[in-house]
Formats: C-alpha cells, structure tokens, sequence
C-alpha cells in the first residue's frame, strides 16, 4: 500500500497544519493570478500590439502549453531537491515571466515572456499540495486541501478585480497590472513558515536510484496513472475551453463591454469558491467520485445554459448571473486532487505525478485558444466542447477506485 504520508513530527499543531496550507494557497493564488491576468489582458495587449484572433490564440496557447513543461520539470524538481525548493524556484520563474510581459514590446518578445510565465506556473501547484499532503496528517487534509486549492477562486477573483479595476489605459494599463504580480515573490519568506517535508527526507536515498518520471510508467504504477490522467484531461479540458472561450463569446456575440466580459469571471469566481467549501461538505456525504460527478454536471450545465438558451437568458441578467454563478460552484471538483493524488502516489513519485496529471494535462490544454478558429471563427464551439468534457469527466472518475492507497510502494 502507498504510505499515506504521516505528517512531519514540527506539524504535529493544528497551528502548523493550517500554515502550510495557507503557503500552498498563497502559493497557488499567485500563480493562477500570473496565468489568469496574462490571459484576460489579451484583450488589451492584442489591441496595443495589433495582433489578430490567430496570433492572440497562439500566445494564450504557449501560455497554457508552457505551464505543462513547467510541471514536467519542477515536479522532478520537487521530488529530487525538495518540496520547498521547488516552491521557491517556480515562483521566481513565474515572477520573471510576469515582469517580461509588461516589458514585450512586440510579439516575438510577448511570446519570449508568456512561456517563461507558463514555465513558472507550472510547477506550483504539485509542489504546494504535495508538501500539505506530508506534512498534515490523512483525516485533516481533504479540509486543508480545499482551502489551499481554493487558492484557484481567489486568484481568479483578484484577476478580474486588478484587470477591470487597473489594466484599462485610464489607470495603470496592462503593462502595469502584470507588474503587480511580482508580489508573488513574498511567497519566498513565507516558506520559512513550514518546514521540509519529513517523508521526503526519508525517501532521498530512494530517489538517487530511480528517476521518478520513469517510475510513473512502471507495471504497477501506470493503469492508477493512465486512468488518473484520464479524469484529470478531461476535467481540465471542460474548465479551459469554457473559461477561454465563454467570457471571449457572450462579449462578441452579445456584445458585451470588456468590463462586462471580465465582470462574468467575479461571478464565476465567487461561485468556485463557494463550491470549493460545499465539495468537502458533499464528498463527505456522498463520496469523492459521486461528487465529483456532481460538480461536473453542474459546470457543464451552468455553461451549457449561457450557450444554448441564450436567446432567453442574454437579456436578463439574473439568469446570466445564477448560470455563471452555478458554472463556477461546478469547479470546486478541483479542490479533490490534491488529496486524490496523495491517496494515489507513493512519497517518491507524488510531486512527479501530480506535475505531470496537473500540469500535462493543460499543457494539452493549449489547443483550447485555437479551437474556435478551427470552425470558422465560431466561439460557441469551443464552449460547446467544454460542455462535452464536462460530461466526459462525470463519467471518467468512475474509472478510479472508491477508496485510496492503490499503489504499491517498491522498493
């Protein structure tokens, strides 16, 4: 059975659990506000820079693509130097990325600076989630898991609000609100807040003699990870083609202001949080996989609804703000895989496999930027498919098992 990762001895207090938690939050909030910032300014750097739908696309795509190497690297990175190191380094990276794109001037240089961002971004998210799952003990973590993914909602939140609020020409313009987010660098004293995690160092004499990547595709590894990345493309690919392209659709096709477009994110978002807290609530009810079901369904209907009945929801906007309040409660699906892949992964391939599944999978992601163009410029398509995989993903949990620890642990 996979060790279920005893917490360190220095976290033995509630105090130190709820530490590293808010650090893996911090730590997430900052780089989905790196990624999400980039993104939504798209609607002013491509304006400034005179690039048109095609090459818009292909920026947002190497942002999301780069984000998967990113996770490739910084989660052998994480498994081979330690947790802490590796939170360290991608949010240096990240920051860096963030201060090149306020400086492009053109779009190779945009170009040069959004795969440094996405680098940077990718490795945050398994390093933060993987060192909450060693160091706080197995009952506490589906909690303290929600509240450091939760750090996705709030990042998404303050996106929309230093976007609509600072990026506009009137204020700091885009160029300036990047540069907020090299904030982000006061992860880095934060991480003195949380020691190294304890089953790392345990396992450091493991690791000298297998590459944790390699190991992923080991016998009786793999079925666990082909069926964990399954789930997790899926889930993903519902969450990018619906946040790329449905705020980009209801403001061509309903004709939307940009800050209307960007206000659908604050309802978006606020229901991502609010479905972050009622997914622990609901697991605990029904189970991880018939809540992730659940959720799933949800996202995939709240989209569905603005897309499909927009003839009679486009004009009133209550509807447009319960259907888009109800699409982001879908996502608090994600605050499940954190702890999912603790359950799933051994000590010395869990930040590798959560990098890879995490980050890999919105790698492949960076097709959803160049969907639309590949129907005649339809943006309703791109949604449409998102709905798709929304479905795919209720289906495809199923495919993992009801309980835990499925991975033996070798020697």
């Amino acid at each position: 059975m996979a060790e279920q990762g005893a917490p360190s001895p220095a976290l033995c207090s509630s105090s130190g659990h709820w530490r590293v938690a808010f650090v893996a939050q911090f730590g997430w909030m900052s780089a989905f506000c790196t990624l999400m910032i980039t993104l939504l300014n798209s609607q002013y750097w491509s304006v400034e820079l005179q690039l048109d739908q095609s090459a818009t696309a292909s920026i947002k795509a190497w942002l999301l693509g780069m984000s998967g190497a990113g996770g490739l690297v910084l989660g052998w990175i994480g498994d081979r130097t330690g947790r802490r190191v590796a939170l360290a380094v991608t949010s240096v990276i990240a920051a860096l990325g963030a201060w090149l794109v306020s400086q492009a001037d053109s779009q190779h240089a945009l170009w040069l600076a959004v795969i440094v961002a996405g680098f940077g971004v990718g490795g945050q998210w398994a390093a933060g989630q993987t060192l909450l799952g060693e160091l706080v003990p197995a009952k506490r973590r589906a909690w303290l898991g929600t509240i450091a993914q939760s750090g996705a909602p709030v990042g998404l939140i303050l996106s929309a609000i230093l976007t609509l609020r600072f990026s506009g020409p009137e204020a700091l313009g885009w160029r300036g609100t990047e540069r907020l987010l090299l904030l982000g660098l006061a992860l880095l004293p934060l991480l003195l807040l949380v020691p190294e995690s304890e089953a790392w160092r345990k396992t450091r004499q493991h690791r000298q003699r297998r590459d944790p990547l390699l190991n992923l595709l080991r016998a009786d590894v793999l079925p666990t990870f082909a069926a964990a990345f399954v789930v997790t493309l899926c889930a993903m690919a519902n969450y990018w083609c619906t946040v790329t392209w449905l705020p980009e659709y209801m403001k061509k096709t309903w004709q939307l202001s940009v800050p209307g477009s960007i206000g659908w994110f604050l309802c978006f978002g606020c229901g991502s949080l609010l479905g972050y807290l009622l997914f622990s609530w609901t697991t605990a009810r029904i189970g991880r996989r018939g809540a992730f079901s659940l959720f799933s369904l949800l996202m995939a209907a709240g989209a569905g609804a603005l897309l499909f009945g927009q003839d009679l929801v486009r004009d009133q906007e209550g509807f447009v703000l319960v259907f888009a309040t109800t699409a982001g409660i879908g996502t608090g699906l994600w605050s499940c895989f954190g702890p999912l892949y603790t359950d799933l992964f051994p000590t010395h391939l869990r930040n590798s496999a959560g990098g890879v599944l995490m980050n890999g999978t919105r790698a492949i992601c960076l097709l959803a930027p160049l969907l639309p163009p590949l129907f005649g410029g339809d943006l309703g398509a791109g949604v449409g498919l998102g709905c798709l995989f929304g479905l795919l993903a209720a289906g495809t949990i199923w495919l993992l098992p009801a309980r835990e620890a499925v991975v033996v642990q070798a020697d």
